[in-house]
């Protein structure tokens, strides 16, 4: 009898005269399973599952042949000896033997032979379980091999060993995604694609977890660390040419070595989540500090973010004077699409020499665009989570900035980022545009209707324009750089780059088309009083008067609405303005707002 087990455990096909016909069941099994281990030649999966049955069917000859020494050497054997073994192979061989079946007549991603595993051994049979945790272990193999070349070198391995990380294919959802994926060879995943606009970035979100093929002992969080390490060893191991740093230097040697190290102790012995996730946090956690390292040290971030408070914040006011001043005649006449952008262009570069920022080199990088129409006017992010309302002016409505930031800047000043800097910039450069133009009808008589309407105009607009300067970006660029000077790595970094720029968001109201609408008809009669102001000498005060009450009417209901919906409880009892009550303050300085609001208020209620 042990003979007949040992010559089946031992080649695939003995002679059929040495079975004991009544071990033929068990026999079976084991001829099955030792077929599978010596003629496996199929996927990665299934040649790993063959190595652990491989493993698993060793511990049973070592038990067998122990036995047969003991008979041969004690002249018996103990029949529950005997009996314990073959319990032991009958429990476990028939169901190793039916995985092997499944696994040889289907191709089966890790991940899926690993959940298979899994459920096998949860049966609480002692032998199963130890021989489907020997399976496992060679088929997780896999995926630390597969994670290793991620973390470590930012390479994916073989499409088809089931990785849970993949490259994006575009038009390409569901089904279709996985069926591409399945049939791209070796290293075909790994090749970027060509016609980028933007390779760094385009890189950057060019792979992907698949929450159908995370295998049980990873967590989507542990996926997640896998994937921005992998990503940030992509990034750190190919810096562009000229940039003035080596891959030894961004990420050195001493690191990968720990990374590889710690995943080459997970593969001996059985892998828990809990194992796998803890070294995937500690190579992000490396691997976001080099990235913070980078950003904050070679590619002087606090010097890129001082640009952008400067030109797209509009915090050297004096740039902006000289500019509108030399470009106030084009700016008053509406854009010619052929000549408006390099027109504004030159009027920048002569603002920039009269202002003597020229000399500033990370000034140079900012350019001056002009886009026809006022589409830019309301912006939805590109995941749909949030739509900008810009308040518009007139036809110049189209002038944006455009940056180049230094390599590796893009991750953080990415497209989204750098939408709310322009929205930012076009409702301050048209602010600015609409107080030089009231600046420009301080002609009037004084006490004059015109005149008391143009200073009610100017005392709203410069009000805003101080509470939008002063009271948000001034006091979150300080919260800003308080953040980035106690930041210890990229997470840190971007986090506090995008509560900034979600602050600026909501504290302006963009994000609240009331308001925007409210400011936008401000704007208009705001226009309007400047257009009447230079008809005046051509038609007289007389003639224009009555256009001129009806401009104060309106213009006083217009700034009442506005207050008492900046006023309301949503917005004044929130925390998303801490200065709002200042601004209102201000605006409302002596009571005026307050009582006209109050008024028009029951004016509108009577008339209900």
């Amino acid at each position: 009898m042990l003979r007949s087990l040992l010559l089946l455990l031992a080649e695939p096909y003995p002679n059929r005269q040495t079975v004991d016909p009544s071990l033929q069941p068990l026999l079976e099994s084991a001829r099955a399973l030792t077929t599978f281990t010596h003629t496996c030649h199929g996927n990665a999966t299934a040649r790993a599952l063959s190595r652990g049955v491989q493993e698993a069917l060793e511990k049973f000859r070592s038990c067998l042949i122990a036995l047969e020494s003991t008979a041969v050497l004690e002249e018996g054997l103990v029949l529950s000896n005997l009996r314990a073994a073959l319990n032991e192979a009958n429990e476990v061989l028939p169901r190793l033997h039916v995985l092997a079946r499944k696994v040889s007549e289907t191709v089966l991603p890790a991940p899926a032979v690993t959940r298979m595993l899994r459920a096998e051994a949860s049966c609480g049979l002692p032998a199963t379980q130890a021989a489907m945790q020997i399976c496992e272990r060679h088929v997780n193999s896999l995926l630390l091999r597969c994670v290793s070349a991620w973390m470590v070198h930012g390479k994916l391995r073989d499409g088809r060993q089931g990785f849970f990380i993949i490259r994006r294919t575009r038009f390409m959802v569901g089904a279709q995604r996985d069926d591409a994926r399945a049939s791209m060879g070796r290293g075909a995943l790994d090749q970027p694609d060509s016609g980028s606009t933007d390779d760094l970035l385009k890189e950057w979100v060019a792979h992907a977890i698949l929450p159908e093929a995370l295998p049980p002992a990873v967590s989507a969080a542990a996926a997640e660390d896998i994937l921005f390490a992998g990503n940030t060893a992509r990034l750190l191991l190919n810096p562009p040419a000229g940039a003035g740093v080596t891959s030894e230097d961004l990420l050195p040697a001493i690191d990968r070595r720990a990374c590889a190290t710690a995943l080459a102790k997970l593969a001996a012995s059985a892998l828990r989540r809990g194992s796998i996730s803890a070294v995937a946090a500690v190579q992000r956690r490396r691997a976001a500090m080099r990235l913070w390292r980078l950003m904050t040290g070679h590619a002087a971030l606090d010097r890129h973010l001082e640009t952008l408070r400067c030109y797209f914040l509009m915090a050297r006011g004096e740039l902006y004077h000289a500019l509108l001043e030399s470009a106030g005649p084009l700016l008053s006449l509406p854009p010619r699409p052929a000549t408006a952008e390099a027109d504004l262009q030159a009027h920048l570069s002569a603002a920039r020499v009269r202002s003597g920022t020229h000399e500033d080199k990370l000034g140079t990088r900012v350019s001056i665009m002009l886009v026809e129409g006022c589409s830019v006017d309301s912006d939805a992010a590109s995941d749909g989570t949030s739509v900008l309302r810009l308040p518009s002016l007139d036809g110049w409505d189209g002038v944006y900035l455009k940056y180049s930031p230094d390599w590796p800047l893009q991750l953080l000043l990415t497209p989204e980022a750098m939408r709310v800097y322009n929205a930012i910039f076009r409702y301050l450069f048209r602010l600015r545009r609409l107080h030089m133009a009231l600046d420009g009808a301080w002609r009037v008589a004084s006490g004059s209707p015109s005149w008391h309407l143009r200073q009610h105009m100017a005392y709203l607009v410069s009000n805003l324009q101080y509470y939008l300067q002063i009271d948000v970006i001034d006091t979150q660029s300080t919260v800003l750089n308080t953040a980035i000077a106690q930041a210890t790595d990229f997470t840190e970094l971007r986090t506090a780059h995008e509560a900034f720029l979600g602050a600026l968001v909501a504290q302006s109201f963009l994000d609240v088309p009331p308001i925007s609408v409210q400011i936008e008809r401000l704007f208009a009669l705001c226009l309007s009083l400047c257009g009447i102001v230079q008809r005046t000498d051509v038609e007289g005060r007389e003639a224009c008067s009555s256009q001129v009450a009806q401009l104060a009417a309106l213009f006083e209901r217009a700034s009442s609405q506005l207050y008492m919906i900046l006023h309301g409880s949503k917005l004044s009892a929130s925390s998303r303005a801490p200065s709002l009550r200042q601004f209102l303050l201000r605006l409302n300085f002596n009571g005026f707002v307050a009582r006209t609001a109050r008024h028009a208020a029951r004016v509108a209620a009577n008339c209900q």
